[in-house]
């Protein structure tokens, strides 16, 4: 693809796959940051909605057997590593997809006034499931690119734009989120000097 991208210029290919690399270092803090406070929002809010901690044991099949089956997954990778079995340990080894399949439309009906408690200073224009399920989802497939080690310079939309989708997403949980992350997040930065190769 490098290699591709500029006519076969090996010194240029290597440059940008050397740029890949830090874009990719570069989105660890905002990714991280992302997956663990959208997991930790959507289990409070689902929690108090359904009054109970283990929310999706509530959760109807077969509308919800894939999560049950995660969850099941879950509890035998933690009972492999010969720990306890907690609710909290299974929320930590759910998949960053299994969170946000929450979102889709298939569970809108079931789910999404619940899921819209995690957002609490989300703007009233934008608390609509479509646009947070899509941006939940432009962020999934990013991280999962950055995870897979893929080419991440040729990302549309691009990878500033979707950094821009993981900010907006951490205000709507939390404003005060940016205001920590800010202080480890070089990906402004890093695609600064992307966009000059």
């Amino acid at each position: 693809r490098y290699l591709n991208s500029y006519g076969g210029d090996a010194l240029r290919a290597a440059v940008a796959y050397d740029h890949n690399v830090r874009l990719a270092q570069a989105l660890m803090p905002a990714l991280q940051t992302m997956e663990i406070v959208l997991r930790n929002a959507v289990h409070r809010s689902l929690s108090r909605s359904m009054g109970s901690a283990d929310w999706w044991n509530g959760l109807p099949s077969p509308e919800f057997e894939w999560l049950h089956v995660a969850v099941g997954d879950a509890g035998i990778k933690i009972q492999r590593r010969r720990e306890r079995v907690t609710t909290d340990k299974i929320v930590a080894e759910l998949t960053f997809g299994s969170w946000t399949r929450l979102f889709n439309a298939q569970h809108g009906r079931t789910l999404w006034g619940r899921l819209l408690l995690a957002f609490p200073t989300c703007p009233k224009a934008k608390r609509r499931r479509g646009p947070i399920s899509s941006s939940l989802n432009r962020i999934r497939d990013l991280r999962n690119r950055v995870m897979h080690h893929e080419p991440l310079l040729w990302v549309e939309p691009s990878v500033k734009d979707i950094h821009g989708d993981i900010q907006e997403v951490l205000d709507w949980i939390d404003p005060g989120i940016n205001r920590w992350l800010v202080h480890h997040d070089s990906l402004p930065a890093r695609w600064a000097e992307c966009a000059a190769i």
